[in-house]
């Protein structure tokens, strides 16, 4: 029998990114993808907006409720998706655990905008045995987990240095690549930050991030004159490049100079690796039908959220 599962958000991501695209080729809802997924049937979901809960029952034919309460009593689910505000995912949080015991819960990313409150949602879904996972969609996504293989294989060797750029915040994409890179690096060491824009609700630090596996530096880019997420690593053995958001990967591999032996260059024709962009979610239904087999799954834990987190709070600290 499929998982029964119930969203709470019928925003963007819950809903509205892939709401007016071609439904065979892109999956970027959590909708879309609990809908399309023989391993789960969407049950039912929550919203303030009148609006946004016709237009759900009228695409996904469930139903849908203005309260979590509601929602949670009439589906018993047993998967929960939180795609509400995220200054609200604590709150909810807190209400799905005392109104019912789901066998997984999935929220959004970030956590929280506060490092205390994220680890207390991390503590109580430990304290009551729930699984705990965070949408960090590339961690999903066949490209990204081929680099990591390569890393883990040595075929890109350690240790790298490297550039990343992101825009519109460092909680909401910021904290997008930084979780990439903990997946790719292994956890950071320290940050530190030298520049860049504190006001506001989502600051834009730019800043130096120690990884096991190496160094890079965090730029942030004009959200207001485009939106621009990237990452380059120069490695022992060659070079990486993830660019327009992991829409185009490439890696360029080290080889002898034909021309000035015993010199070394990067490959003149670099290798396009794979990606699934144009269906991410979909790849991260996939993982979690893995972890609720109790099999190994990429799913970014609770655990590793916070690691995101504390790097965050680490690039935000007040300079001495």
């Amino acid at each position: 029998m499929p998982f029964s599962c119930a969203l709470i958000g019928l925003g963007a991501i819950g809903m509205g990114y892939d709401a007016k695209l071609e439904p065979g080729r892109y999956v970027l809802s959590h909708a879309r993808a609990l809908s399309t997924h023989p391993a789960f049937f969407l049950a039912g979901a929550a919203d303030l907006s009148s609006e946004r809960r016709h237009e759900f029952e009228k695409m996904y034919g469930a139903p849908t409720f203005d309260d979590t309460r509601s929602l949670l009593e009439s589906t018993a689910p047993e998967v929960v998706v939180i795609a509400s505000p995220t200054a609200t995912h604590g709150k909810v949080l807190k209400d799905i655990l005392r109104l019912s015991s789901p066998r997984m819960i999935l929220c959004e990313k970030p956590l929280s905008y506060a490092l205390e409150e994220a680890r207390e949602m991390v503590r109580l879904c430990e304290e009551c045995k729930i699984p705990l996972f965070v949408n960090y969609p590339r961690r999903s996504d066949p490209g990204p987990l081929e680099i990591a293989r390569r890393i883990r294989s040595g075929e890109i060797a350690l240790p790298v240095k490297g550039v990343a750029w992101f825009s519109k915040g460092i909680f909401n994409n910021g904290s997008h690549i930084i979780n990439l890179l903990e997946m790719w690096l292994g956890p950071h060491l320290e940050a530190s930050r030298f520049s860049g824009i504190l006001k506001g609700s989502d600051p834009e630090p730019d800043g130096f991030v120690t990884f096991q596996g190496g160094g890079v530096a965090l730029l942030s880019a004009r959200e207001q004159d485009y939106s621009y997420y990237a990452v380059e690593l120069v490695s022992p053995s060659g070079r990486l490049r993830y660019d327009r958001g992991g829409e185009q990967i490439s890696w360029e591999a080290a080889e002898p100079d034909p021309l000035f032996p015993p010199s070394r260059r990067l490959r003149c024709s670099p290798e396009i690796i794979p990606n699934g962009r144009d269906a991410y979610q979909r790849y991260v239904a996939v993982e979690m039908t893995a972890a609720l087999a109790g099999k190994p799954s990429s799913l970014c834990t609770g655990r590793q959220a916070l690691q995101t987190l504390e790097c965050i709070g680490s690039l935000l600290k007040q300079q001495p």
